[in-house]
């Protein structure tokens, strides 16, 4: 059991590596004037989820540089 929770803690650990490089694409992509539809098509989500999964991060960082 010790094996199969250290092997899922590694496992958590790449994931959550896999998600700050997918984020940070996703702004860099936003940021280059890439549109929702086209980080949608990228990722193999549909629009809308895009959008709600990545937007309001998006808009959040935008409002504190200002």
């Amino acid at each position: 059991m010790l094996d199969s929770l250290e092997q899922l803690e590694r496992l958590a650990a790449r994931q959550q590596g896999v998600t700050e490089v997918l984020d940070d694409g996703v702004r860099r992509l936003r940021a280059e004037g890439a549109s929702w539809a086209q980080v949608a098509e990228l990722v193999g989500m549909t629009r809308q989820a895009a959008w709600e999964h990545w937007a309001d991060s998006s808009a959040a960082r935008r409002r504190r540089r200002r």
